[in-house]
């Protein structure tokens, strides 16, 4: 039987060979044997029992306390398939299982986007042109400022501009326009 020991400092490494060797068996495959280790037991180790081809992991001690894990006299996947049989799940099944517990609050929710539901978002077969300009469309006062026409406004002729103080002279020849 594989079985860890503890190697007292006191040994010599020729005296302890053995030992070491077993430990070493010991670790890579787990204890194994056809009882449970009593010594040096740590929780959490692993004991196969060849006898049973059972598989055994310590969670407590004082009394040790083994529990089973996995039958390895039948094969692992028949233990599976007692929990998860294929057979019994079809797509239509899997989807009638999800839809049981989508929605909100569930990370399930795969008909919303960033929590809207489609209806809050235009298809990709919308169109603005009826309510909006068009991408090509032109608007009908494109050519004017807060609705007025240019005409409305004081530009500035040769460079010259407003004065610091915000005034601006504009030389107007209104000969053409005096009525004769």
């Amino acid at each position: 039987m594989q079985n860890y020991t503890e190697i007292p400092s006191s040994s010599t490494l020729s005296d302890s060979l053995s030992q070491i060797l077993n430990n070493d068996k010991t670790a890579i495959s787990c204890n194994s044997g056809t009882t449970f280790p009593t010594t040096s037991v740590q929780i959490g180790m692993l004991c196969y029992r060849t006898d049973q081809l059972k598989l055994y992991q310590l969670i407590g001690t004082n009394p040790d306390n083994w529990r089973f894990i996995m039958d390895l006299a039948n094969g692992i996947d028949a233990q599976f398939a007692a929990k998860l049989n294929a057979a019994s799940y079809t797509a239509a099944d899997v989807l009638a299982k999800l839809l049981t517990v989508d929605g909100a609050g569930t990370g399930l929710d795969a008909d919303l986007l960033d929590g809207q539901h489609a209806s809050a978002f235009a298809s990709s077969t919308h169109n603005h042109n009826a309510a909006y300009l068009g991408i090509t469309a032109k608007a009908t006062d494109a050519d004017k400022l807060d609705g007025y026409d240019s005409t409305a406004f004081v530009r500035s002729v040769n460079g010259a501009g407003p004065d610091a103080a915000g005034n601006a002279t504009v030389n107007i020849d209104l000969s053409s326009r005096v009525a004769k």
